[in-house]
């Protein structure tokens, strides 16, 4: 009586956790999706546009230069008088270009004179972001010594190979940062075309999360929003081709451990089977050293302190990832152990107690990754940019206690059973050979 006392005392709690989320669009049309956020005197804005690399065609790079860029002056403020505007305030900025998307951010305190000066800074900053000449050199040059360091370090190369041939053409083959002999060509005329095409009303939302009113939060939306160009209708891009042939490549490095990344096809932002795929992975190997694959590779035979699994989903397509470390001389016989441990999971499912371990974990955690503005902000902004529903945070912990030991074996079953998969590993020595599977602890 005790505990279900308890129980109901504890629900309102549960049912006003998950933040409550306003829709509008601005007077130009530019979606906006807030949150009212009262505990905490500060305002987060970050304003998403489809501008991620996968936008870079034939210039590679060209994204994630176009970012770095931003922030470096105007024709009236130069790089470090715009810093200098926003730290006076205390304010916080940010950009970032992914693959999908690009943000520009702005954290601010509440206090609506601070606040308010805040966000007519950038709203100046980006309507008259001009890309000047030495500035562009520094920032390529930036860009260039980052693309060098990491064709020096095994998992940055790991990662740049595997997603070159499990995307193979699509936009999503090429980093980010993008590829050298891009970079060193691109031009400041390239770069602002760029800009104003994709950091426009037609391609951009924008997210509040807040101390502020909803009559606030729209004022200062509309001021942000009247900065930018109207924009262009968004043009479609290809989904991803899934993988037909598995393949295996080995990238020689001198190193004491390789590093091992297997894929295979997985799912797209929205997919139906997401949290049967989502729950049936954190069993497997995203559950951290509980995981069947942290179990079989590293308790039970000591290949690698660290082995996991994980989905990695993308509007137009995504991909299955499982990775590991270990020494060279293993390289061949953990990939053995990983297949057998995947491939069992898949005929066989999880177990029972293991469904109800990966709920309580799962579900008992999710508070936790939405309990500050800049959670929420996170979450929000990848509601809006791929069109979930807005009752997605509401329903999530429900979606996840839905999940049925059948439907984890159907959805494991149906989409990765007998798929093509691809090996990418990094390390001395050559490709992987008999020898390497009998090297075993």
């Amino acid at each position: 009586m005790r505990r279900l006392l308890s129980m109901l005392l504890l629900l309102p709690l549960i049912a006003n956790a998950t933040p409550q989320i306003e829709t509008w669009q601005t007077d130009n049309g530019l979606p906006v999706w807030f949150v009212p956020a009262m505990s905490v005197p500060m305002v987060d804005i970050e304003l998403v546009f489809d501008a991620g690399s996968r936008r870079d065609a034939t210039l590679s790079g060209i994204a994630n230069f176009v970012s770095a860029m931003i922030e470096e002056g105007t024709a009236k403020w130069s790089a470090d008088e715009v810093a200098q505007q926003f730290e006076s305030l205390g304010a916080i900025t940010g950009f970032n270009a992914s693959r999908d998307m690009a943000t520009v951010s702005l954290r601010s305190l509440a206090e609506e004179n601070i606040v308010s000066q805040a966000v007519s800074q950038m709203a100046a900053l980006l309507q008259g972001a001009n890309f000047p000449p030495e500035a562009l050199e520094r920032v390529r040059q930036q860009i260039l010594t980052s693309i060098e360091m990491g064709q020096q370090n095994p998992a940055s190369i790991l990662s740049d190979a595997f997603y070159r041939h499990v995307y193979a053409d699509h936009p999503y083959a090429t980093p980010v940062v993008g590829e050298a002999s891009s970079v060193k060509a691109l031009q400041q005329p390239q770069l602002l075309d760029f800009y104003r095409h994709h950091y426009s009303v037609s391609h951009g939302l924008m997210v509040i999360v807040g101390a502020l009113s909803t009559a606030e939060a729209k004022r200062y939306a509309n001021r942000l929003a009247a900065a930018l160009p109207p924009g262009e209708p968004v043009s479609k891009l290809p989904v991803v081709k899934p993988l037909t042939v598995s393949q295996q490549h080995h990238i020689a490095h001198e190193s004491s451990q390789s590093h091992l990344m297997w894929g295979m096809e997985g799912y797209a932002r929205g997919d139906k089977d997401k949290f049967a795929l989502y729950v049936g992975n954190h069993i497997l190997g995203g559950g951290g050293l509980v995981s069947r694959i942290s179990d079989e590779i590293r308790e039970q035979r000591g290949l690698s302190y660290s082995a996991y699994s994980y989905f990695s989903p993308l509007e137009l397509g995504g991909v299955f990832v499982m990775g590991l470390q270990t020494k060279n001389s293993q390289r061949a016989y953990a990939l053995e152990v990983l297949a057998q441990t995947l491939n069992e999971f898949i005929e066989q499912g999880p177990t029972e107690a293991e469904l109800t371990a990966a709920k309580k974990n799962i579900s008992g955690s999710f508070p936790l990754k939405i309990d500050s503005n800049s959670d929420i902000l996170s979450y929000v902004a990848v509601m809006a940019f791929y069109r979930f529903p807005i009752n997605y945070l509401d329903t999530f912990t429900a979606q996840i206690e839905a999940v049925t030991l059948e439907q984890i074996r159907d959805a494991w079953q149906r989409r990765l059973k007998g798929r093509a998969a691809l090996i990418v590993s990094v390390g001395a020595g050559q490709e992987f050979n008999d020898a390497q599977s009998t090297q075993r602890p």
